[in-house]
């Protein structure tokens, strides 16, 4: 304790600020702390840049060492692993002292013993264990899930992988051939790892982008350039692991009072279509950020009281899914092609589209739907 106390007070004297005194009393409480990746898929040298961002930003950090789980180089060939070599020794060349670990096992560090696997293990583990499987995007709680087990997925410095059935995730090309769609397109220039603090049976786990430049505080951004500091973005809270802690819970995400769902008609030469657009619902603002939306069209004709058929639905992520909350401030979007609806028949002439925000354990919020817009007329 007077070591701390001796610090904090050279801090005070030199005109450190209160982060600075945060930042060495953390540093005096935690046991050993570790900078994990995955999937890093190294080949050429020019690719390396995240990756050297994450080195830097885990030496500033004092990491005991750096591991990488899942697949490390991109073909397992020499060369790449030289390139590896090349980028650790630029950045950890003086710290012999830190270790690089790129082999699934069972390892420690100062005390605190953790485990590497390339893919998820099943059960529960005896210790945490990090692993490669998936490249799931860290804003996904379901990375750590469920937390009895222990088993935490470490990102991707390769892109994240949005999962399958969501708009934008996958097109058919000319011959029916499914490709990467644009949302994927975005998704696949993350890299995010994690910086993770052990303090005794407590364990701390943040979890990280490394492809932003600077914060979008202004304040912060300029003190950073001041301070020449690496930066690397806090994309959700930090995941706890102790003895006390059991399965997070959250309540259902929601729309706050006043949202208002818009839909656009535009054309293309695909034909005419709606643009269902609306805000993302985020946990600083409500209690639950959503991990996804579902998207209904209904008839406007249909009995209120009743659950309402739908005649289009679809699944839909922000584009900013992988990203923190302060960088996913669009719009959501879909688009329903008025291909896709009926035509209208009857007193059953206009559609609404009904929003649902989903959590990222499946609870459903409140849908809020749009102002009725006419349906097509005629054959589609």
């Amino acid at each position: 304790m007077l070591r701390v106390v001796v610090a904090l007070v050279g801090v005070a004297l030199a005109g450190g600020c209160v982060s600075d005194m945060a930042q060495l009393v953390d540093d005096a409480r935690v046991t050993a702390r570790i900078g994990v990746l995955a999937n890093t898929e190294v080949g050429w040298i020019t690719e390396t840049r995240a990756l050297e961002t994450a080195f830097r930003f885990y030496r500033q950090n004092g990491v005991d060492a750096v591991v990488i789980a899942g697949k490390v180089t991109r073909n397992g060939y020499r060369d790449q692993r030289e390139v590896l070599a090349k980028v650790w020794q630029r950045v950890f060349r003086d710290r012999s002292d830190v270790r690089l670990i790129t082999e699934p096992g069972r390892y420690e560090a100062n005390g605190f013993a953790f485990a590497v696997a390339s893919n998820r293990p099943y059960g529960r583990c005896d210790v945490v264990t990090f692993h490669g499987e998936g490249k799931r995007a860290l804003t996904d709680e379901l990375c750590f899930y469920p937390r009895k087990n222990r088993a935490i997925a470490a990102g991707s410095m390769s892109g994240v992988t949005p999962p399958r059935g969501f708009e934008g995730v996958e097109t058919l090309d000319a011959n029916g051939r499914a490709r990467p769609g644009p949302l994927a397109a975005k998704a696949s220039c993350a890299a995010q790892g994690l910086l993770v603090s052990a303090y005794g049976e407590r364990v701390v786990v943040r979890r990280l982008d490394f492809t932003q430049a600077a914060p979008l505080d202004r304040e912060k951004a300029a003190a950073l350039r001041h301070d020449r500091l690496v930066y690397a973005e806090d994309v959700a809270e930090p995941w706890v692991v102790d003895a006390e802690s059991g399965e997070h819970t959250e309540p259902a995400p929601e729309f706050w009072d006043d949202t208002r769902v818009q839909v656009c008609r535009g054309q293309d030469k695909e034909g005419p279509f709606y643009t269902v657009i609306w805000p993302a619902v985020q946990k600083r603002f409500t209690g639950a950020r959503a991990r996804s939306y579902e998207v209904e069209a209904q008839f406007d004709g249909a009995d209120a009281a009743k659950p309402r058929p739908h005649l289009v639905r679809k699944s839909v992520l922000s584009d900013g899914f992988f990203l923190a909350e302060e960088r996913d401030v669009g719009g959501v979007k879909c688009v329903v092609r008025f291909a896709e609806l009926p035509s209208a028949r009857g007193a059953l002439s206009r559609v609404v589209f009904a929003v649902t925000p989903i959590g990222a354990y499946g609870k459903r919020g409140r849908p809020v739907r749009s102002e009725p817009v006419p349906l097509p007329t005629g054959s589609p």
